[in-house]
């Protein structure tokens, strides 16, 4: 029901025959894997399209995974790859001409299970070409804010335009992204190429966009104001994405930038009018719809950021184009853990139906009843425009039953006065807390606790959380400066985990995709990781960038996610 919730689409038409592996019990990733994926997902994954900026012909790029990690060695049940065979959770159910048969999607289970084998001769990587030392140096230059290296070696050496770095990203890229207008103008008048492309897909002109001057400049000399990287972003996405973008998204538009390109975001496809809908900018959505964007195209998901931005004129202008799906469909992503209930009212008396369904089948009013801190009027309004309070979900539960894992609140109690039922037994805690001696007892047995679980979490999940991994990074610092043990191995591992994670992240973020959780996630990690006394690369750097790209105009950071205590409000 949900095309977009929250996935990256996978285009994985799996079959085959399994029989072989189930023989041996052993999943054989050359004989029974890449012959499936080799036929029937690589048109869609491959080295010619990458939708949702997902590839299954190399490793490297499969185990990274697109906008969410697809493939979590070990653990199926969080690998997005076998989710999108087995059921609609996470959008369409693959293939979408049917359901793969049971034997087919447990070779593909089997194989995640048993640890993703993926042979180095089978790999599909090609070794990248090593970054130029004399490149590394200029960027470095240019990073520190030092044009005049970069002019000097320039007179003396004009064939460094051509060098590379990391990634394939060329010194006009960096120029665009660290340096003055200047250094700009000055690599494309010594020949620098406006179009070429890194190993990301990624051009000069996507790293200029927060900047008119540079954008004018590239443009000028050329650059391809539609040119697409591997996860499908252009320029004008990029743009329309930022606060305050509107000089840039005009000029783009002048030069027939399309301004109906989609491309995978976080919440799934996206478009310039969703991301200007998601900032509040009700200037950029004019000059977007006067060009041709069509509001219909962009959907609930545009008019959801648009009352989540608190702005009426966008939602005035997606409004008219919007039947009832597209209503109810916001109205459940208005409530909790994507929002905050406040907008439901708007959305009801709109015409959203109160008893739609999410894939899980839960209901707007199941989602509000879960969180203890919202309004009890948005409690109050559901009941009132019809919410069914005895409707189950997928998983057999009620309103009720999800309100009471809050304990006994007021929205319980509402509920129960409504004459809502529950239709599950909780589940008794077998824990028995004892309390410790004192307060550092209590750390030291929290401590060795808190790192074990921040080893797990990252391997069953693929991600680092904010509300794990970060917190626990804070935590050992804190604990480390006050004299208490600490596993170092343990945290040292762990620094480097989240640091190969953001700079899987890196080129992505560069392209206005947020890593799941968005502005929040990326706060929490840099704040861990500066406590942990990281020192600043470009990862972390295209890190602060994206967040400086979030920024509103009131210096707020919006929250995406409704999930209290820490993400609870903006900041």
């Amino acid at each position: 029901m949900l095309k977009i919730l929250l996935g990256a689409f996978l285009c994985a038409y799996v079959s085959g025959d399994p029989s072989a592996a189930q023989d041996t019990g052993k999943i054989d990733f050359r004989r029974d894997v890449q012959p499936l994926l080799k036929q029937h997902c690589i048109d869609c994954h491959g080295p010619t399209q990458q939708m949702n900026g997902f590839r299954l012909d190399r490793r490297s790029s499969a185990l990274r995974g697109g906008t969410f990690v697809m493939i979590v060695p070990g653990n199926s049940a969080l690998s997005r790859l076998y989710l999108r065979l087995t059921g609609n959770e996470f959008g369409q159910q693959m293939p979408p001409t049917g359901p793969l048969s049971a034997e087919q999607i447990t070779t593909i289970k089997t194989w995640i299970e048993q640890g993703a084998e993926w042979p180095d001769e089978v790999s599909g990587d090609v070794a990248p070409a090593p970054p130029d030392p004399k490149a590394i140096r200029l960027m470095e230059a240019l990073r520190n804010g030092d044009s005049q290296t970069l002019k000097k070696t320039l007179r003396e050496d004009p064939k460094i335009v051509h060098l590379k770095t990391s990634g394939g990203s060329t010194l006009l890229m960096y120029a665009a992204l660290y340096g003055d207008h200047e250094s700009v103008r000055l690599l494309l008048e010594s020949g620098a190429n406006p179009g070429i492309k890194n190993e990301a897909g990624a051009t000069p002109l996507m790293w200029a966009t927060d900047d008119v001057e540079k954008t004018r400049l590239l443009v000028r000399r050329g650059a391809n104001v539609n040119a697409r990287s591997e996860n499908g972003r252009t320029p004008l996405l990029i743009a329309s994405g930022r606060f305050g973008s509107s000089a840039v998204v005009k000029l783009l538009l002048e030069h027939a930038a399309d301004p109906s390109a989609k491309a995978v975001g976080l919440f799934g496809e996206t478009t310039p009018l969703t991301e200007a809908a998601r900032t509040g900018d009700a200037e950029v959505m004019q000059l977007l719809i006067q060009r041709g964007a069509k509001p219909k195209s962009a959907g609930f998901l545009a008019l959801y950021f648009a009352v989540r931005a608190n702005c009426a004129r966008c939602v005035d202008m997606l409004l008219p184009s919007l039947d009832k799906r597209d209503l109810s469909m916001a109205s459940l992503f208005l409530a909790p853990p994507f929002g905050d209930g406040l907008g439901t009212k708007a959305l009801l008396d709109r015409g959203a139906d109160a008893n739609a369904k999410d894939p899980a089948g839960r209901t707007t009013l199941m989602l509000a009843a879960s969180s203890d801190l919202l309004p009890l009027e948005t409690i109050e309004t559901l009941i009132n425009k019809g919410a069914d309070i005895h409707a189950k979900s997928a998983a057999g539960q009620t309103a009720l039953d999800l309100a009471k894992q809050r304990g006994d609140t007021a929205v319980v109690d509402l509920l129960v006065k409504a004459g809502a039922k529950t239709a599950t037994t909780p589940n008794e805690s077998a824990l028995k807390p004892k309390p410790a001696a004192s307060v550092r007892a209590a750390m030291e047995r929290i401590i060795p606790l808190l790192q074990k679980s921040d080893v797990t979490f990252f391997r069953k999940s693929g991600c680092v959380s904010c509300h794990n991994n970060t917190l626990t990074a804070m935590t050992v610092a804190a604990a480390r400066k006050n004299g208490l043990p600490v596993d170092d191995e343990i945290a040292r591992k762990q620094l480097k985990t989240i640091a190969s994670y953001l700079e899987g992240w890196r080129d992505r973020v560069l392209q206005g995709i947020g890593i799941p959780g968005d502005a929040d996630t990326v706060s929490y990690i840099l704040i861990g990781m500066a406590e942990e006394k990281y020192e600043p690369d470009a990862a972390t750097d295209a890190m602060a960038y994206f967040l400086k790209r979030q920024q509103a105009s009131d210096g707020r950071w919006r929250i995406l996610a409704h999930r209290p205590p820490i993400e609870s409000s903006d900041i």
